[in-house]
């Protein structure tokens, strides 16, 4: 795939869009549909703040394609992704590497990840496995992104917290 069809995938998703996608492909769908809104959430709010009030020297919400990035050092080639629990660390992960894709692919240069949550601290670096994987994730959260419907909900742990579990399971969790 020549790095111009890459570069249109990477207007189409955001990085939240990248990470729910690592998560619950129904909260991808609502999220980038608009249909739910999750900033009256207790955990949006929670990480909202914790989001100010960290980094309050470093540069921050740094936009590039349609993606925000918390922190950026790009003095010492890091970027850095901090959350605020060890929970989804996988797909954390894969948000982070998301953006450094996106970085590599404008600036053409090998940028680390630093992803810091409670008690890790993870240094992670693109691949061409990874950026094969991260273009294929990319064609299908397109897919899922264009369907007349979201996906139907499966349960995991994650939904008891989750802005959108109201929609998939009632007042279940409520």
């Amino acid at each position: 795939m020549d790095s111009l069809n890459v570069q249109y995938l990477i207007e189409q998703v955001s990085g939240v869009e990248f990470e729910y996608y690592h998560v619950c492909k129904t909260q991808l769908w609502l999220f980038s549909h608009n249909l739910i809104k999750s900033d009256d959430d207790e955990n949006v709010k929670v990480g909202r703040i914790l989001h100010e009030e960290r980094y309050k020297r470093e540069k921050k919400d740094r936009s590039l394609f349609r993606s925000r990035f918390d922190v950026i050092k790009f003095k010492d080639k890091y970027v850095v992704y901090e959350r605020k629990k060890e929970k989804l660390l996988k797909a954390h992960e894969y948000q982070l590497l998301y953006y450094l894709f996106q970085l590599h692919l404008i600036t053409n240069s090998e940028v680390e990840g630093v992803l810091i949550a409670p008690g890790t601290r993870k240094i992670l670096k693109l691949t061409d496995e990874i950026k094969k994987k991260i273009i294929n994730d990319l064609i299908e959260i397109i897919k899922i992104k264009k369907l007349p419907d979201p996906p139907p909900p499966k349960k995991i742990k994650r939904c008891a917290k989750c802005a959108y579990r109201t929609f998939c399971f009632g007042d279940e969790y409520e």
